[in-house]
Formats: structure tokens, sequence, C-alpha cells
């Protein structure tokens, strides 16, 4: 349980909300999230530098993880109630539960894939191709990161409504409301060395935190969720997603 947080996500401001389901990817994680819920509450939520504590501006809730992939959408439906999610995955599948549950319009996505296929290991709807069934329910996808894509995938973004952007240009998205995706393997690995398919020369923990506060501070954050957390004990990995949720309290309006 996270220190200070209630369970119950209709009297919160923000619901940090657990999606621990590895099902395509080839991965078992059973204890990732633990493990990042450990890592978070050695955190201190007090940001010295603006004088407040992200616990004392907002109300947090930290519900039970959902583990079933086919009951996450219903299951954050029925919490919604007009405030923020933080969901904490559990491969990057999970992202599009949630965005079918909050239909967002506009989606960044931070990955070092494509995840651009069509199918994969014969499923439509996988780890892999996630960003294509994401681009089918929103108008506009900014993709930013990506080091790692196939032919294949490269020629059906040409078609879609895909924008490959370089981290440096999230400033450069046009304003409004906008849902925010993370793959921790945009990362580097020397940076978070437990996600499900590492690639090498990946961004730094500094980019991607300048990148996340760039987009919350021009934009209107709907829901965020941070996926392929795969370590099963606290450590450089957890530590660094659970770094990831507290700069974006910090940064959030």
């Amino acid at each position: 349980m996270i220190d200070n947080a209630i369970k119950n996500p209709k009297q919160a401001d923000i619901v940090i909300l657990g999606l621990p389901y590895y099902g395509t990817c080839g991965v078992s994680a059973p204890h990732a999230y633990k493990s990042f819920v450990k890592s978070f509450n050695s955190l201190s939520s007090f940001n010295f530098k603006t004088k407040e504590d992200a616990f004392d501006k907002y109300v947090i809730a930290n519900p039970k993880p959902i583990k079933n992939y086919q009951t996450m959408e219903s299951k954050i439906k029925s919490m919604y109630k007009g405030q923020q999610f933080i969901f904490i995955g559990g491969e990057h599948l999970v992202a599009l539960a949630a965005i079918k549950a909050l239909k967002p319009k506009r989606v960044l996505i931070f990955d070092a894939h494509a995840d651009f296929f069509d199918k994969y290991s014969g499923k439509k709807e996988s780890y892999a191709t996630v960003t294509r069934r994401i681009s089918e329910l929103v108008d506009e996808v900014y993709l930013a990161g990506v080091r790692d894509l196939t032919e294949e995938e490269y020629s059906a973004l040409k078609k879609s409504n895909v924008e490959l952007i370089s981290i440096s240009e999230v400033q450069k998205i046009p304003k409004g409301d906008l849902y925010i995706s993370i793959d921790l393997d945009v990362l580097d690995p020397s940076h978070c060395p437990d996600v499900s398919t590492p690639v090498p020369l990946g961004i730094t923990m500094q980019d991607l935190v300048n990148a996340l506060k760039t987009a919350c501070l021009n934009n209107n954050v709907i829901g965020i969720d941070i996926c392929e957390l795969t370590c099963d004990r606290p450590g450089l990995s957890s530590t660094n997603a659970s770094g990831l949720v507290m700069n974006y309290l910090w940064a959030r309006r």
C-alpha cells in the first residue's frame, strides 16, 4: 500500500492503479508492482524547490491492482469519476485497456519500439501491436524515442495518424487534452534494465523527466501509464519508475 494513500478512487484527485498483466510479452513479473510501491514509498513527496508536498496538494488513492486484462477496461470505467489516473504496468498492452476506458483523442507515447505490427504471434492485441490498436481509437498519436522498428512497421506508420518525433520535439505538440503512455524501454538499459525488451542507446532519465514536464505544462494530461516494469524486487528500475511518477506529481498542473 502506498503510504498516505486512500483506497477509494472516488474520493481522490489522482488514482495510482497497478495493472500487473504480463500475457503477451513472454515475461512473468508477479511482484513488479509491489517493487514499484516499495520504491515509491522510499521517496519523499516533498519538493524542496517549490516547497510543496505532492500528498498535501492532491488526494491520492491506491486501490487494489487489476491483474486480469479482460476486465481492465470495465473496472477502470467503473472507477472513473473525473479524477486523473496513473497506471503502473504490466506489459505495454495495458495502455490499450486504459485508453479504451478513458477515451482520449490525442496520445503521446514514449517507446523504444514502434509496436505497430497488425498482428504479432497471431494476436491482434499484443505488446507489439499496441500503438497500432491505439491509433485506431484516437485522432492523433505522437510517438517519441523510437530506435527499433521494422520495415513493415515503418511502411504502415507512413499511412497512419501516428507522427514519429524526437524527445526534443515534445514541446511542438499542439496544446490540448493529452494521454501519455511511457514504455520504460525508451530509457537506456543503464537507467532501467528490467523491461521485457531492452534496447541499447536509449535516452536518459533526465531527458524523459524533462520531456514529461514539458508535456504536462503544455497540455491537460487526462491520464498516464508507465509500463514494462519487470523487476520482482526493488532496485534501479523500480526506483526510476517511481521517480518518474513523483516528478510527474510535482510537475502536474
